[in-house]
């Protein structure tokens, strides 16, 4: 069994986007998923499987469809993958100071080295961005609500992805080490 992650994107922000984590349990568990627990309630499960991460995205996505009848971004990740994205942070000083104004975010298709080259987070302010292996670390020294970095312009810049702050990203990382 491999634990995986699945993180949606845009959901319980307005009444419109509304995804109960109680139901999206019951649409992992009822895909024969074990060990199914959602955290906080911005979109985050975590499962144990056999299957691939991107399996288990598909699945859910699927699932979200049939039951609301809502089409939800889905981002699946391996528990190695979040290792691996916790230890590259590259704002390891920034994360410890104010870990909710980090935000890692993932990509349902990570933007090739062309498309990140183009992008100038500088045009917007004074934010800083990293990147490793197809995962963005971003930096909001003034706040992200007060940013002109926001997700339409990173959506439009490098496509679709959810982005979660470092806090969530450390409570993620310590669900997956109790598992182990």
């Amino acid at each position: 069994m491999t634990t995986v992650i699945v993180l949606l994107r845009g959901i319980n922000v307005s009444t419109g986007t509304r995804v109960p984590m109680a139901e999206l349990r019951r649409i992992a568990t009822a895909a024969g998923y074990a060990g199914v627990a959602t955290l906080l309630n911005s979109g985050n499960l975590v499962l144990d499987t056999t299957e691939d991460a991107a399996t288990v995205a598909a699945r859910v996505r699927a699932g979200l469809h049939t039951s609301l009848g809502r089409d939800v971004d889905t981002i699946a990740i391996t528990a190695d993958e979040l290792d691996v994205a916790t230890v590259a942070n590259p704002f390891p000083d920034e994360a410890a100071d104010d870990p909710a104004h980090l935000l890692v975010t993932w990509y349902l298709e990570p933007p090739d080295a062309d498309r990140v080259a183009a992008f100038d987070p500088s045009r917007y302010g004074p934010e800083r961005m990293r990147w490793h292996d197809g995962v963005s670390y971003t930096w909001y020294p003034a706040g992200i609500g007060r940013s002109a970095l926001t997700p339409a312009v990173l959506t439009r810049a490098l496509g679709p992805g959810t982005a979660r702050n470092w806090s969530t990203v450390l409570k993620l990382a310590a669900s997956v080490r109790a598992r182990r």
